[in-house]
């Protein structure tokens, strides 16, 4: 009787000790721009023991995390990511929205500046966000101890992964070459010993080839016979940094300097939680929309590989990866190419938003009289006039519902959407996606979906692919005990902040909507 109990009290310990589990020192978040799981699956038998794969045979792998966006925006996506709430909470609709209150255009990280925000415009600000991040929380639990920690390539990415907190995230300046803080003008004496290395001018002054022979890479195996293609780019060939940072270059910088942080800022070394986030990219600036597949970004991919050995091999090395939970994903997973579609024999297109505009106001001017009645467009939406309607005496909800009628009729134009059906209907009866990604102080009176393979032409004449309503990013998990295994069923990318939130032992961002991956922790 007596080795029952004995028996039957080291079991109820056990079970205790497996459902409070020690959280991680650090938390690492790697995020890839355009990084999608078809590229990780695609290369898998490319990749080296150490980087990806041991990431993809060793962690818990999601790799159709749906986004709940429409806008070309990445940051849209991102703050989704670390704030679990959707943007219809978030408040990052989009890069701009036109303010009704202020009758004036805003950027997203600038406020009311007319200024384009680039890699060397500080600070950077996220006024925008309305609601908590993973690292506001974990600084909340832990004041003054927990460091939370941003660093990458663009500010459209890392400033909604930092939080509210303007401290603590670095940018790879493309016109100097050297790793700025966001927020402040003071640089730690670690960051200008970095700096005065000269990483970027010895890179810069290098040649861009492929790593392995290109008769071995993707695209090169689907080319017509007798055709050949290689590439060699020169990295100073156009002023300032901006092809050596986005190129494999600016990675190896990046991975560099996060190793320099981890060093010198101590990160994981105490019994309070950290978290950093590594931003990379696979966009290629010597190349004008890349496809997925193409040789560039294959190469980027398979140099990101090397990087990503070294920082899971330090990490592992210096911390522990049990101590360790690192969080791969992708930042934006665009969608094909209209040129690509095109070769695919895929119904494809372009729409122009500002030609829609101008013809929407035309049809206004024939039938209203003249005016401004459409005073702007921004990825997407639609803002009319609200004053010019109301001194007509128009109904409001009525120009909103011709606006959606005639837009439909253009070519491209799945859906339109009124500001009235996203405020009244619930997402049963409106998109899904385009209802979450729906804000009543920032999105436009009328709301648009392309149909499938269609991309926008930007005002540069640039032809981006338009979001599609199933865009997904994958999501891996690994260290920190985490089992492996592979989940196929529907996940959002709301869902990841409360997973490391229950990870941390910390309250999940105010405006989470998401649920946590249980997946990951064994059930």
């Amino acid at each position: 009787m007596r080795k029952l109990f004995v028996w039957l009290a080291l079991g109820a310990a056990m079970v205790a000790k497996a459902e409070v589990p020690t959280p991680p020192r650090l938390v690492v978040v790697v995020m890839v721009d355009e990084l999608g799981a078809e590229q990780l699956f695609l290369w898998q038998k490319k990749f080296e023991k150490g980087g990806f794969a041991r990431l993809l045979n060793q962690g818990m792998i999601y790799p159709n995390v749906m986004l709940n966006s429409t806008s070309l925006y990445e940051g849209t996506s991102v703050a989704s990511f670390y704030t679990g709430a959707t943007p219809s909470v978030h408040g990052v609709v989009s890069r701009q929205w036109f303010d009704r209150f202020s009758q004036r255009t805003i950027d997203v990280l600038q406020g009311y500046s007319q200024e384009p925000v680039n890699d060397s415009v500080v600070p950077y600000r996220n006024t925008s966000l309305l609601c908590s991040t993973l690292g506001d929380e974990l600084r909340r639990v832990y004041p003054g101890k927990s460091q939370v920690r941003a660093i990458g390539l663009s500010p459209h990415i890392i400033t909604w992964a930092k939080g509210n907190n303007p401290d603590g995230y670095y940018v790879l300046d493309s016109q100097t070459g050297m790793m700025r803080n966001g927020s402040k003008t003071h640089l730690p004496q670690w960051v200008h010993d970095f700096n005065g290395k000269g990483f970027a001018d010895l890179y810069r002054q290098r040649e861009w080839g492929p790593l392995n022979d290109i008769n071995d890479y993707y695209a090169s195996k689907f080319r017509n016979q007798g055709q050949s293609r290689n590439f060699l780019y020169k990295l100073n060939a156009s002023p300032g940094y901006g092809h050596m940072v986005h190129s494999p270059y600016g990675n190896l910088m990046m991975r560099d300097f996060a190793v320099a942080m981890l060093l010198n800022e101590n990160l994981g070394r105490d019994a309070y939680p950290d978290l950093l986030t590594v931003s990379f990219s696979l966009k290629p600036g010597v190349v004008r929309n890349a496809g997925q597949y193409d040789a560039e970004v294959e190469d980027m991919m398979l140099r990101l590989d090397r990087e990503m050995t070294g920082l899971v091999g330090f990490l592992d090395e210096v911390l522990g990866l049990d101590k360790v939970l690192v969080v791969l994903t992708g930042a934006f997973n665009r969608s094909a190419l209209p040129t690509d579609n095109i070769q695919a024999d895929i119904p494809t297109g372009a729409f122009n938003g500002r030609k829609a505009l101008s013809l929407l106001n035309l049809y206004f001017m024939a039938k209203h009289g003249q005016g401004k009645w459409v005073q702007a467009y921004h990825d997407g939406s639609f803002y009319l006039n609200e004053k010019l309607i109301a001194d007509k005496k128009i109904s409001m909800d009525e120009m909103r519902r011709e606006a959606a009628d005639l837009l439909i009729q253009m070519s491209g134009v799945a859906r339109a959407y009124t500001y009235d059906q996203l405020m009244n209907e619930s997402s049963a009866l409106v998109g899904g996606v385009v209802y979450q990604s729906f804000h009543a102080k920032r999105s436009g009176d009328v709301l648009i979906e392309l149909e499938p393979g269609w991309g926008e032409e930007l005002d540069n004449g640039e032809v981006v692919p338009r979001p599609q309503l199933n865009r997904q990013v994958p999501v891996v998990f690994f260290g920190a005990s985490v089992p492996h295994g592979i989940v196929h069923r529907p996940c959002n990318v709301v869902d990841v902040a409360p997973t490391i939130s229950s990870f941390l032992q910390i309250a999940m961002p105010n405006g989470n909507v998401g649920s946590p991956m249980t997946e990951v922790f064994g059930r």
